[in-house]
């Protein structure tokens, strides 16, 4: 059976001058990163995906160098950017695009468009890592698209009064592809950040 985990990147900090995809982890981004290593040690991991954000690099990279694991960096993952620079979680243009997925900002894409990328993607993983376990680590945003492609009842509604899930495991058995969430505040993956990462 094929097992892939999403791991939502650990929250950034704003560093003037850089663009948001090059913002580093925040301290306590870092410390999340840390703390991560043991519970993803024990999915028994073989394959690191992360998109191109900095922050999705630097969640992955305490658990990718303890284990001996290579980070696989994928420009198809990357986040759904609206806006340049956006750090709130669900600003006003993130709910109108969730509200109109086919409605997209000036040279921006629209929800439709980076939804296709992203199933696309990590459909493409799922069959090329058959029968392993692998974790993709990507902004909020991206994995919230995955999940209303796999699932339309995950929709903003869900977003603003459940969050994304701070890790997600897909299971996929012949043709069916179900998700859960692996949450545990008393856990570190709690630590992760709670804004839009």
């Amino acid at each position: 059976m094929t097992k892939f985990y999403l791991l939502r990147k650990a929250a950034s900090v704003p560093e003037a001058g850089l663009p948001e995809e090059l913002w580093p982890l925040s301290l306590a981004g870092q410390e999340a990163a840390r703390k991560l290593v043991s519970p993803l040690g024990s999915l028994g991991i073989r394959h690191i995906y992360a998109s191109t954000e900095r922050g999705a690099i630097e969640t992955v990279q305490p658990f990718a160098q303890v284990y001996g694991l290579k980070i696989l960096v994928l420009n198809e993952l990357q986040e759904h950017k609206i806006e340049p620079n956006e750090t709130r979680d669900l600003s006003p243009m993130r709910c109108k695009v969730w509200e109109d997925f086919d409605f997209a900002p000036d040279k921006f894409e629209s929800s439709r468009v980076a939804q296709r990328r992203i199933v696309r993607t990590i459909q493409s993983l799922m069959l090329h890592h058959q029968d392993e376990v692998i974790v993709i680590c990507l902004a909020s945003d991206a994995i919230a698209l995955f999940l209303n492609a796999i699932d339309p009842g995950f929709t903003l509604k869900t977003w603003q009064m459940a969050g994304i899930p701070e890790i997600v495991r897909l299971s996929r058995e012949e043709y069916r592809l179900a998700w859960d969430r692996l949450e545990n505040k008393a856990s570190p993956l709690s630590l992760v950040g709670k804004n839009r990462s």
